[in-house]
């Protein structure tokens, strides 16, 4: 269940004006140093120069203010949000008592001190992006910190040779930490615009952390640059949902020639990497599983079958041939996934067996629901919804049920709450089975594994499960 942290920082006595001078001495000590470097007004960089101690004493301050804030300033049951609030005011401090003061000369070498400071950025941000939903704004200067950063330990660990002289690159590096350190500031007053937060997504425990590291490094890089391009693409459509975000970036990555795994008329094998493009035998030998999984559930050709989030009508094809005509309902977030599908469609079988096909909107959630459906299918969609929306998602899901409806939701199963790509996310079957009971309490609610995908996720225990919504006097097959 998700809580209210309403100005976590703002709490605290004086916490707003102390912050606010922390941000503003950072910026302005930013933009001015690096004004200076850039336009050469100041020597070369020197180990222990003045200019040198401006972003290392402002990452300090920044970090020790989001301890102390973060310390004394979240309550007991927001436990799991101080953890990720004290990890990032440490990694601040620990950045900048590497820059003012060269911690490296106690640890070791300065090219691995750096690196490992911003892997540990990393993993703090993808904490955050994975498990609190924060402003846009702190988001993208979080990102945008980062990226930065990043640049700045590639030019001072390579001296970029190849491309630069070494005195150039040590005026490269310096201007690159007055830009990195405002950034994170910024980004460190944006925190208190802290909206919500699932208790259930505790940091991973046990399974979760017995994936491989390298899957582990190759998740937080992809989860960083997946909330980015999110964030991004809110600024210029304020309310836009996550759906909205995914439809936009697949439509446009298809309309280039791109391959995906499900959508599309171009296949991309998981395995391989290899795309083929697809025709309708090779359309019409995938996706099957689902129709003979509900001919369990005894469906016959005369049922109401919705298909919510129906793609490129890889599931969808094989209820448009078994059913009478006029009993598929296809329903997806854009009307050019489902086009592709019907391009793929053996001749003439669309005006055979007219299928009904529509964009999700509220009318089209209204007329759906007044057919009164006996089955509704979900299949490679909630893995692609994020757990701030997944309210929204069930309460229309589920809001098309008739009193008689079965629905049958494939989802990503894991032990904890796990971003396991870019755009998509694998839950806790407890999460899921609440999430059900919430929106559909007078229903029968059980979960079933139905295939083992830790192979694909390089080495992290994922199944896909299905969450069964029955009749409560139905009887639920033993799994």
């Amino acid at each position: 269940m998700s809580v209210d942290t309403k100005g976590v920082l703002l709490r605290e006595r004086g916490g707003r004006l102390v912050l606010v001078l922390i941000a503003g001495y950072v910026v302005a000590a930013g933009v001015l140093g690096g004004a200076l470097v850039a336009m050469g007004a100041i020597p070369p960089w020197r180990e222990g120069s003045t200019f040198e101690l401006v972003p290392g004493t402002a990452a300090m301050l920044l970090g020790a203010v989001a301890i102390l804030a973060y310390l004394g300033g979240t309550p007991p049951s927001e436990a799991p949000l101080r953890r990720r609030g004290l990890a990032l005011g440490a990694v601040l401090f620990l950045i900048g008592l590497e820059e003012a003061f060269s911690l490296h000369k106690i640890i070791g070498s300065e090219r691995v001190v750096d690196l490992a400071l911003w892997l540990a950025m990393a993993a703090v941000l993808h904490s955050f992006v994975s498990r609190v939903e924060i402003s846009d704004r702190a988001a993208l200067f979080l990102g945008g910190a980062w990226i930065v950063h990043g640049l700045s330990v590639l030019v001072e660990g390579t001296t970029m040779v190849f491309v630069l002289s070494p005195t150039a690159a040590e005026w490269v590096d310096e201007f690159l930490e007055f830009c990195y350190v405002p950034l994170y500031g910024v980004a460190v007053f944006c925190l208190p615009v802290i909206t919500r937060f699932d208790n259930a997504a505790t940091m991973p425990q046990d399974a979760a952390q017995r994936a491989s590291f390298a899957g582990a490094v190759e998740r937080a890089a992809l989860a960083i640059w997946g909330e980015i391009g999110f964030r991004l693409f809110r600024l210029s459509r304020p309310g836009a949902t996550f759906a909205d975000f995914y439809a936009y970036d697949i439509e446009r990555k298809l309309a280039t020639g791109a391959s995906h795994p499900t959508l599309g008329k171009r296949k991309r094998v998981r395995r391989t990497g290899q795309a083929l493009d697809l025709t309708t035998a090779r359309h019409g030998a995938r996706g099957r599983f689902v129709l003979e999984r509900l001919f369990l559930e005894g469906l016959r050709p005369e049922h109401r079958v919705v298909d919510y989030g129906c793609g490129s009508l890889r599931i969808g094809q094989h209820f448009i041939s078994f059913l009478d005509p006029g009993g598929y309902w296809g329903l997806d977030v854009t009307d050019s996934f489902y086009r592709d599908g019907l391009d793929l469609l053996p001749p003439g079988a669309a005006q055979a067996r007219c299928p009904h096909l529509a964009v999700i909107d509220t009318t089209t959630l209204s007329d759906v629901r007044a057919q009164q459906p006996d089955f509704i299918v979900c299949v490679a969609v909630l893995l692609h919804v994020p757990p701030g929306e997944l309210d929204m998602f069930f309460d229309r899901l589920l809001g098309l049920r008739a009193p008689h409806s079965v629905v049958a939701l494939w989802f990503d199963e894991s032990a904890t709450l796990v971003r396991t790509q870019a755009k998509a996310w694998a839950y806790p079957r407890a999460t899921i089975l609440a999430q059900a009971g919430r929106a559909a309490p007078a229903a029968a609610c059980s979960v079933e594994v139905f295939d083992d995908i830790t192979a694909r996720y390089g080495g992290l225990p994922v199944t896909r499960s299905i969450l069964w919504v029955r009749p409560r006097a139905a009887k639920v097959p033993s799994e």
